[in-house]
């Protein structure tokens, strides 16, 4: 084998390594990775929310919030009835058009961050209130 041949065989394995990479870096047509548009994934978790709580005859509590978001995050299912159909509700948001797991996940953790931030001794509605005059 002669230096040159060994040469064109480096070249296209290189050349194949390098078609391998960038396949792999660009996601195919069909793919819900990417979003195909800016969306607003807390947005639309925090407008789920609210309409839930609208729709609950009784008074909501930021435990039954945070219990179903941190569930929706860990994809366990929660003890309340409430936040367990809460949990199912926000569950169905990634499949939305638009809303990549990833964003939603992040705005999971974000929602969880403010409801520490906004915990209220004596009060059990301080997080909803707030989630509520946010989204006005």
């Amino acid at each position: 084998m002669s230096k040159r041949d060994s040469l064109r065989q480096r070249l296209k394995s290189a050349d194949r390594r390098r078609q391998r990479r960038q396949g792999a870096r660009q996601p195919s047509v069909g793919s819900k990775s990417e979003p195909s548009a800016n969306v607003d994934v807390t947005g639309m978790v925090v407008e789920e929310i609210l309409q839930y709580v609208e729709s609950l005859d009784r008074g909501a509590r930021d435990a039954m919030a945070v219990n179903a978001i941190n569930s929706a995050l860990r994809s366990t299912t929660p003890q309340g009835e409430d936040a367990k159909r809460l949990a199912e509700r926000l569950d169905q948001i990634p499949d939305k058009t638009g809303v990549s797991v990833r964003a939603y996940r992040d705005s999971l953790h974000q929602l969880l961050r403010v409801a520490k931030e906004h915990h209220e001794p004596g009060s059990s509605d301080a997080f909803l209130r707030y989630l509520a005059l946010i989204a006005q």
